[in-house]
């Protein structure tokens, strides 16, 4: 009986020392495991430093980037006064010789002198706009890596808080190990076992390096949302550099067409208030012009009306990307609104500020759009809104001729109660003359597009006093309108 019981005894202990060759195993199988984890969080928190570096870096040369603009803008400014005090002169000096004509010859001669001067400060004043312009590219084009970057970092944060969780569950797991592994520990066995000491061991390591690697996220995030906070502070820095070009805008009661050959011509732009057609054939550019129009108001945060009637909001969209790559962003913004009055199928997504029309030739929901859409933008404090109507002619020759008239002008006039400035698109050989004349008496002027020997030609009628009002020569592509010289005609 007593070799009995000892052979119990023996078959007992062999099958706990079996129990406790598993669980050593099984614990052996989660600390590989777990290493394995840790290397991986080591290296996802290397590439997090790598991107984080790289932002720095692209944070310091936006930095210096807006420094040299501050820069070339003052002493644009600069040269613009001096100019106006040279310009004072001369205003003072041509009354001077109005009084004193006769005798007055060298005066003359120092007048043109002036005037030449004039002339060499003005072309140096478009050298410094056109610089000042592409700085402005440059930086749209670095605001957009920028915002691409803090959507990387919001992903690897989001890896991160993953990479977290399955630790904690891991951790879980470590606790029910452990456990088991303090139950056999506190049964009676003859001897202590060196692995169990081994495991312990590891398993403290283990919890070391796991509040580390908490206290490292930790410290991770409140750095991402420091950036995060630079971040918004440099785009709330540049919506009050917009703000104030839209000052200089309002000071000059002129706004810029986006093109700066057409703004020459116009001498500084588009006055407020004003409603302008675009007349010419269909594929001759001046759907271009006026999506240029619209992203030069975008690019200084002013909102933008776009009427579509032939083309659904998407294709518009699909045509402003080569113009103003950023221009899903200035949507998502709310700077975008819509009236879509194609009557086709709405897009996938439905897209934000957009309110759907009947038909193009529906003018009574048409007019309630249209004014409830500029209730909501002025609303938004803003100076003004720009309103391109693509086009104008699927809307008015579906229509009785009397009604077309009286929609037109009661369009016109809510802009300019507005103080706000729109451009139409007109197909020519849609409209006879008369009609096109009526048309154009309602508005503030007319911009005119046409082809002739294998050219493309443009003239301003109306809108402002213009630098000439023959036909200019011009190019264009999808994305650009290039305006060739013009002669200068004298101002009476």
């Amino acid at each position: 009986m007593k070799q009995e019981s000892l052979s119990e005894r023996e078959i007992a202990l062999r099958s706990k020392e079996d129990e406790l060759k598993k669980a050593s195993e099984r614990a052996q199988r989660l600390i590989e495991r777990s290493d394995k984890q840790m290397n991986e969080l080591v290296d996802k928190e290397s590439a997090v430093l790598q991107r984080e570096k790289s932002l720095v870096e692209k944070e310091a040369e936006l930095k210096n980037a807006v420094a040299t603009i501050d820069n070339q803008l003052a002493e644009a400014l600069r040269v613009k006064s001096a100019v106006s005090d040279r310009e004072k002169q001369y205003l003072s000096l041509t009354e001077a010789t109005r009084t004193k004509m006769a005798g007055m010859t060298t005066k003359e001669q120092e007048v043109e002198r002036k005037m030449s001067a004039l002339g060499r400060r003005e072309e140096s004043i478009k050298d410094l706009e056109k610089r000042l312009k592409a700085e402005q590219d440059q930086m749209n084009s670095k605001l957009r890596t920028l915002l691409e970057k803090e959507k990387d970092l919001k992903a690897e944060e989001a890896k991160v808080a993953v990479k977290q969780a399955e630790l904690e569950s891991m951790e879980r797991e470590m606790l029910v190990t452990v456990d088991e592994v303090e139950r056999v520990r506190h049964e009676p066995s003859p001897e202590p076992d060196s692995s169990y000491k081994a495991l312990e061991v590891k398993e403290k390591h283990l919890r070391e390096k796991e509040q580390e690697m908490k206290s490292r996220l930790y410290q991770r995030e409140k750095d991402l949302e420091q950036r995060e906070h630079a971040l918004q502070t440099h785009l709330r820095k540049d919506l009050d550099e917009m703000e104030t070009e839209v000052e200089t805008e309002v000071v000059e009661e002129k706004v810029k067409t986006g093109i700066e050959r057409l703004d020459d011509l116009l001498l500084g732009g588009m006055p407020f208030s004003s409603n302008v057609l675009f007349v010419g054939p269909p594929f001759i550019g001046k759907e271009t012009a006026m999506l240029l129009f619209v992203a030069e108001g975008l690019k200084k945060g002013i909102p933008a009306i776009i009427v579509t009637t032939s083309r659904p909001p998407h294709e518009i969209a699909m045509d402003m990307a080569p113009i103003l790559p950023t221009f899903m962003e200035f949507e998502q913004l709310g700077l975008v609104h819509w009236v879509d009055a194609s009557g086709l199928a709405q897009d996938s997504a439905p897209r934000r500020n957009s309110v759907k029309v009947n038909s193009a030739d529906d003018f009574v929901g048409m007019s309630k759009a249209l004014e409830a859409t500029a209730k909501t933008v002025m609303a938004s404090g803003r100076k003004y809104f720009r309103l391109a109507y693509l086009s104008l002619s699927m809307s008015i020759t579906s229509a009785d001729e009397k009604r077309s008239l009286q929609f037109v002008q009661e369009m016109s006039s809510r802009v300019r109660q507005a103080r706000s400035v729109a451009v139409y698109a007109v197909e020519r050989g849609m409209h006879t003359d008369q009609q096109l004349g009526s048309l154009q008496a309602q508005m503030t002027g007319a911009i005119h597009f046409k082809t002739e020997k294998q050219k493309t030609l443009l003239s301003v009628e109306g809108v402002c006093d213009a630098q000439t009002r023959t036909w200019v020569d011009y190019r264009h592509t999808n994305k650009a309108l290039m305006i060739g010289a013009f002669s200068l005609e004298r101002i009476r």
